[in-house]
């Protein structure tokens, strides 16, 4: 059966989610030197519709988001749009999966996508 498959870096909702979870902590987790390229869905769902309209065409090239932002500059644009004050606490993770976040192992910069920044996602979310 023909396909297309398409992947995408990870959605503001998931980052967003990673730190509204830490709400109740002293501090907020950031590990040092994790990078990430946040998409909207929205930029997602329009480019697979595009997609779609054409013949299978197997692997798309992946998408990303319009940014590189380390974690921590994640949190600190999170703890500004949503106004709170805990210290944002970076320690450097071992292991195979740290160094892969590290290495950009999951961005895009070569076909970023969309004029939807994490803070911006985050402001329209809080306004609602």
């Amino acid at each position: 059966m023909p396909w297309t498959n398409l992947r995408a870096t990870q959605f503001h909702d998931l980052l967003a989610t990673i730190f509204d979870v830490q709400r109740w902590l002293p501090v907020t987790f950031a590990p040092d030197g994790f990078r990430f390229q946040p998409v909207d869905i929205g930029t997602v769902a329009d480019h697979l519709a595009e997609l779609a309209i054409h013949p299978p065409g197997g692997r798309a090239p992946d998408l990303g988001g319009p940014r590189i932002h380390s974690l921590r500059e994640l949190a600190r644009i999170h703890r500004s749009v949503v106004h709170r004050r805990r210290p944002i606490l970076s320690p450097r993770l071992p292991g195979k999966i740290a160094r892969g976040y590290a290495e950009g192992w999951n961005l895009v910069p070569d076909n970023p996508r969309g004029t939807v920044t994490f803070e911006s996602f985050l402001r329209e979310r809080v306004s609602r």
